[in-house]
């Protein structure tokens, strides 16, 4: 008989996880669009419909955070995001116009 390999989650991503998707739809900063889409990548995800395999907890945290970061500094819907967008975002973030408590964010 097969055991099921369990991995020990010491640092609690699944409840941060769900935690944060609870959040995320009541942050009134976050443009909505963006959440949605958010959520449907994160499916994805977990289905292995987007990485062909189904992505962790601990990768899915990450994404998630990094995708809330970047709804904020866009602060437009990402179906929106033009080239020339990405461009200035590249350019402040080489620049350390972005800053994740207090430090350059790159």
């Amino acid at each position: 008989m097969r055991r099921e390999k369990r991995s020990l989650d010491i640092h609690y991503k699944d409840h941060k996880y769900k935690k944060t998707l609870i959040s995320i739809e009541q942050d009134s900063n976050l443009v909505k669009s963006n959440v949605k889409d958010i959520k449907a990548f994160l499916d994805d995800l977990s289905t292995g419909i987007a990485a062909k395999v189904e992505v962790n907890i601990a990768s899915r945290y990450k994404y998630l955070t990094n995708l809330i970061v970047l709804s904020r500094w866009f602060n437009k819907p990402f179906r929106e995001i033009t080239k020339e967008d990405m461009k200035k975002f590249i350019a402040n973030l080489n620049g350390d116009f972005y800053t994740n408590k207090g430090k350059p964010y790159s």
